[in-house]
């Protein structure tokens, strides 16, 4: 039961020192690189599985025991996790370390009743109580409740909530679904080192056509981290709703082209690519952001006539002796489109952070509307699902500096075809003095 047992530790890394899954999961795999009766496999089905279940089975927990100690409880999640969906070890084995666990605790645990409840959902007795009978007029209601749709799609019930209010219930529920299935991600052919045809030829088993000439879909379940297409840099993730964006703009490769980038985001790629590295990037970057990672991206994909910058958005002077015919702002937000590729991320987000974050974004959009020349365009987007930090920014915004009119905007839904979870605002400055 050593994988059950690593299991444990990397949760406990996760949940009550606030590591993130992956950083959790590569720790746990160094430590023990040369302990051959653990299966990685096993630990990363086992503690994934968890973490996508963790409201569920959380409230399963205290809703039938009470006082259980945190490594219990997270031993009682695993072993749930085996029996109901992975079935990689067997009962046996799974309840005599339950055993084991509850003995060297030194604790009253009701093991009968919890083998009870576990063989009553292993033999298809639903996860969550529903308190209503089909035929109550209070049962459909339920279904679209935060209580329900929390536990149904391991989602926190305020951001839910929140989702609802802004957008409505059908619009919020169908995002809440789509966390839970596994969606197309688009690539970017690197067109300094092939063409898409080549691409597509080479890797046709894993790569579907699309018509954009330079994007192609992968559409399997597999991850797509493994595929030689991404390892030996032939293509690089996209955003496309992103990307889309930018391709509706006549860019001039001789005039300033900056970008603000609040997170690790290879956006700038497209530019690099398309102008085979003929326009000259300027990229901004938050101070303790990433500007490592942006500068190993560079490299990575051998671009250049690119310069990164760290500097808070209040010092871009010092960077900018032009104004810009583009400014790309992608402020960082609360991120929730990471809601889907990593089921701990609402364990650590902080949701007092949100005003930090809207403030920062209002912040970053004043700044570089100081840099952009008449005529110039900026591109703001968050890579999030929540009004606040995204209309409503852009049209306070709108509202004061009265030289910028709104030319597109988008809320990107993960539910919608070859889209993300996104918001995206694309403004044109004019002097209207002399329209």
């Amino acid at each position: 039961m050593e994988s059950l047992k690593k299991s444990i530790e990397v949760i406990e890394d996760i949940v009550n020192n606030g590591n993130n899954f992956h950083s959790a999961l590569k720790k746990c795999f160094e430590n023990e690189s040369k302990n051959k009766s653990i299966s990685s496999s096993d630990i990363s089905a086992l503690c994934g599985c968890y973490l996508r279940h963790f409201i569920v089975f959380n409230r399963l927990i205290d809703d039938n025991f009470e006082n259980i100690d945190s490594s219990l409880r997270i031993t009682l999640g695993l072993v749930l996790s085996n029996g109901l969906f992975l079935k990689r070890l067997s009962k046996e084995d799974t309840f005599n370390f339950l055993k084991t666990t509850v003995d060297s605790l030194n604790t009253k645990f009701d093991l009968d009743k919890f083998e009870k409840i576990y063989d009553s959902k292993v033999n298809g007795e639903p996860l969550i109580d529903i308190p209503y009978e089909k035929d109550d007029k209070n049962y459909q209601n339920y279904l679209i409740s935060p209580d329900f749709v929390s536990q149904r799609y391991n989602i926190e019930p305020w951001i839910y909530s929140m989702w609802k209010k802004q957008f409505g219930t059908n619009k919020a529920l169908k995002t809440a679904k789509c966390l839970q299935k596994t969606l197309p991600t688009y690539v970017l052919v690197n067109s300094l080192k092939n063409d898409k045809l080549k691409l597509l030829e080479s890797y046709k088993d894993d790569l579907i056509d699309t018509e954009k000439s330079d994007v192609l879909k992968y559409d399997k379940k597999e991850p797509i981290r493994r595929k030689n297409f991404l390892i030996t840099n032939r293509s690089v993730v996209i955003n496309y709703s992103l990307k889309e964006i930018l391709d509706e703009l006549d860019i001039d490769i001789i005039k300033p082209v900056y970008f603000y980038l609040g997170n690790l985001n290879n956006i700038f790629l497209d530019l690099c690519f398309k102008f085979k590295n003929n326009l000259h990037l300027d990229c901004f970057i938050t101070p303790n952001k990433d500007l490592y990672n942006f500068r190993s991206l560079a490299t990575r994909y051998q671009v250049n006539n690119i310069n990164f910058i760290e500097c808070e958005v209040t010092d871009l002077i010092s960077g900018i002796s032009n104004k810009g015919q583009l400014f790309v702002v992608l402020p960082d937000s609360s991120n929730f489109y990471r809601l889907k590729s990593e089921p701990d991320y609402f364990l650590h987000f902080d949701q007092n952070n949100l005003d930090n974050y809207i403030s920062k974004q209002k912040e970053t959009l004043d700044e570089a509307a100081k840099y952009i020349e008449d005529g110039g365009h900026i591109l703001y987007a968050v890579n999030t699902l929540n009004r606040k930090e995204g209309q409503s920014v852009v049209y306070e915004f709108l509202s004061k500096n009265k030289y910028f009119t709104l030319v597109k905007e988008h809320q990107c839904f993960p539910y919608e075809k070859e889209s993300d979870m996104m918001y995206y605002a694309l403004l044109v400055k004019g002097n209207k003095s002399n329209d």
